[in-house]
């Protein structure tokens, strides 16, 4: 999905009007009258650490229904108020008014206005413990106008900017409960949106429940939601079939609910989604050999996808991917493909070789000697998963590259990945990971402008990526924006902090009683973006039962 950010822009106010269900029909969206009320069992992948913005955030599956963000994109990939009523930049795009919509509250009763915004910005999410600290180095300031008005003052034009308020930085929860609850809120959040924590029993389930004073009328039809980490993919699935779960989650067993949904005889509804996401090995910049990019590029080189792709049994799901833009994507680099390292041993050797007889070779072992690359951190539990990395291991091996296998808990995985306040330094060697998003460039990449940035799991310090990234902030020109992104594409591939094991075929799984899981709108109607990453909004989820 192409995205529009570039602010030709300068006011974005909440859908209304003619706009009322504009863009194209939602794919597999329910026809039909909603039903209210039920109770919805989710199966997750694995449990989390915490459900608070900026602090420890679990899957946008949890927090769109605790919280709800003040931007979203609708189906055109387009921005648009969501909690808030409008956004308007200034004409050099460093700063932006935002002003809220009258009457919403917190779960605690307490409102949600201009106070509460300023309050959450600068005690909670502007401080160095912050996992987005890093992405709000670009906000110098944010000033009250009125009950409820905010203007973000950036440090420099940032066409980009709305975009953030469409993530966690823009899921307010209620000050008044951070000052009472301290880091028990972190267990028992307190947002705006469509439903209320209930309970946590960790490694067990997460109850939400209505919220009976949801801002928007009439929403949301679900009674209750249970989430329910089942972190084998396998029992994952067999839940669903079973009917202990209402819908699940896969990244790695697209193809599976897809022949569960083949054969159900129409008990069973298949979601899949692509787009920008891919699956791939994140490699630790900062620690040697992998430092060395000749080590990254090695590796790289050492691996055929398609083999990766068909171990993962996701032949004719998953494309073969060389960055984090699809094909179809306005900021794909055809030049960032041919620079991409992979397939082709004999590359490999060749760099791997040189790297081993440098005398001065980063980890300071004897020249000649082969190249250890500690760790290979992935989540235990997963057959294709366990199965793909053996494949690497055996692959690198031949080249003269050898790393240990480490599998554990996914909830490990990310701590590892993102590491502890405030430098937020990777925990690993190499590990399992995927991402990518359908947002603006900028959401999706700002982090690697911070080496200390929590979302910059690769410790990434790259001058001329921190040049283009400035490049791309400053400015509102889309083809502009459009150049300087595939540019970044291109130095991301020679540089390798990442090898991909194809696009992320990521699926929805559902008994047929589940209505309108991609089929969310905003408050005017006008159609949402669907399930990108296959998250869901479940304020709009109904039950046919």
């Amino acid at each position: 999905m192409a995205v529009l950010l570039a602010l030709g822009l300068l006011a974005l106010a909440a859908c209304g009007g003619e706009g009322s269900g504009s863009g194209e029909e939602t794919a597999g969206s329910d026809g039909g009258t909603p039903k209210v009320g039920g109770h919805l069992v989710v199966g997750t992948e694995a449990d989390y650490n915490g459900f608070l913005p900026g602090r420890e955030v679990a899957s946008n599956r949890i927090m769109y229904a605790i919280y709800d963000p003040l931007m979203s994109y609708d189906s055109k990939g387009e921005l648009h108020p969501y909690l808030a009523e409008s956004l308007t930049g200034n004409a050099t795009l460093d700063e932006f008014t935002l002003k809220l919509r009258p009457n919403v509250k917190f779960h605690d009763g307490t409102p949600l206005n201009a106070a509460a915004i300023k309050e959450i910005f600068d005690k909670h999410l502007k401080i160095p413990a912050s996992r987005v600290f890093a992405n709000l180095t670009i906000v110098d300031s944010l000033r009250t106008v009125d009950d409820l008005t905010v203007v973000y003052k950036l440090t420099t034009p940032n066409a980009a900017f709305p975009g953030l308020l469409a993530g966690v930085v823009g899921m307010p929860f209620s000050p008044t409960a951070a000052t009472t609850k301290g880091d028990a809120l972190l267990s028992s959040p307190v947002g705006t949106g469509p439903f209320t924590f209930e309970s946590w029993q960790r490694d067990s389930h997460l109850i939400v429940k209505k919220n009976p004073n949801y801002w928007q009328p009439g929403l949301p039809y679900l009674d209750q939601i249970t989430y329910r980490p089942i972190p084998d993919e396998d029992s994952r699935l067999a839940s669903l079939l079973s009917g202990e779960i209402d819908t699940m989650l896969t990244v790695r067993q697209a193809q599976n609910v897809a022949k569960a949904a083949k054969e159900s005889g129409g008990r069973i509804k298949e979601y899949p989604d692509i787009g920008n996401q891919v699956a791939n090995i994140n490699i630790n910049m900062q620690k040697p050999p992998m430092s060395d990019k000749r080590v990254r590029r090695a590796m790289g080189y050492a691996v055929k996808q398609e083999e990766l792709i068909s171990v993962q049994g996701l032949e004719g799901i998953a494309p073969v991917t060389t960055q984090l833009f699809a094909k179809d994507s306005p900021f794909y680099s055809e030049q960032a493909a041919k620079v991409y390292a992979m397939n082709d041993v004999p590359k490999a050797r060749a760099l791997a070789t040189e790297y081993m007889n440098d005398p001065s070779r980063s980890d300071g072992k004897p020249v000649g000697s082969r190249i250890n690359l500690g760790q290979f951190t992935c989540t235990a539990g997963v057959s294709s998963l366990n199965d793909l990395v053996l494949l690497y291991q055996g692959r690198w091996k031949d080249v003269g590259i050898d790393i240990e296998l480490s599998l554990v808990d996914q909830t490990v995985l990310s701590q590892r990945s993102v590491g502890q306040a405030p430098d937020f330094k990777a925990g690993y060697d190499v590990t399992c990971t995927r991402g990518g998003s359908d947002e603006d460039p900028d959401v999706l990449y700002n982090s690697l402008y911070d080496v200390k940035a929590a979302a910059n799991s690769n410790d990434i310090d790259n001058a001329e990526v921190k040049r283009l990234l400035d490049l791309g902030r400053r400015s509102g020109n889309p083809e502009e924006r459009r150049k300087i992104y595939q540019d970044l594409m291109v130095v991301l591939a020679e540089e390798m902090p990442k090898i991909y094991h194809g696009g992320l075929a990521t699926t929805n799984g559902a008994k047929a009683e589940v209505k309108n899981i991609p089929g969310w709108v905003f408050p005017d109607g006008t159609k949402g973006d669907g399930t990108p990453s296959s998250i869901v909004r479940y304020s709009h989820v109904w039950l046919d039962r």
